[in-house]
């Protein structure tokens, strides 16, 4: 089964030009929970790339996360959508450690992975060593596994995951 990945949950804020208009529309709380809606359809589960800093400034999107977290996997995406390329080694560990133990500490999970955010274009090259460090793995798009990630604000990328998982449900029936 496809893993499919969800980018940039509990952001704080928006991270392009896109996001920001797709925000005007609706809350990213909203676009999520309408996302999310195709997933409890299907009972498909996927992953979640988390932010940290919406634990605490999000609290009715985490306590949703609680209540179905068994159709979730929370991996880490950072403290916050920064550019993590400008930042040095010893900020960017600072950074990512706190972001893992306060979403560990939230979800009582562990975490496995780091996806950065803005992806390949800007995956800063002390990535894999600070992720070695940190004891998690470093990918930068999803190479780790067969995975398809999309964001839940963007609709046309939504549309897009429903049919596969339709794909995926008919394959395995």
């Amino acid at each position: 089964m496809l893993e499919i990945r969800i980018d940039d949950v509990l952001q704080i804020g928006w991270g392009s030009f896109h996001h920001y208009c797709r925000l005007r529309d609706k809350s990213a709380w909203e676009w999520f929970l309408e996302t999310d809606k195709i997933f409890e359809k299907y009972d498909y589960p996927c992953t979640l790339v988390v932010l940290a800093d919406g634990i605490d400034k999000l609290p009715q999107w985490v306590e949703y996360i609680k209540k179905y977290q068994r159709r979730y996997k929370i991996e880490l995406h950072g403290s916050s959508h920064h550019y993590y390329d400008k930042m040095t080694a010893e900020e960017g560990y600072k950074d990512l450690l706190q972001a893992k133990d306060k979403i560990e500490k939230e979800f009582d999970i562990k975490i496995t992975t780091w996806y950065v955010p803005y992806g390949r274009r800007h995956f800063p090259k002390w990535g894999k060593e600070v992720c070695d460090k940190l004891g998690i793995n470093f990918d930068v798009e999803g190479r780790l596994i067969s995975q398809h990630k999309f964001h839940y604000w963007h609709e046309g990328q939504v549309k897009k995951v429903e049919r596969i998982i339709q794909c995926q449900i008919q394959e395995r029936n």
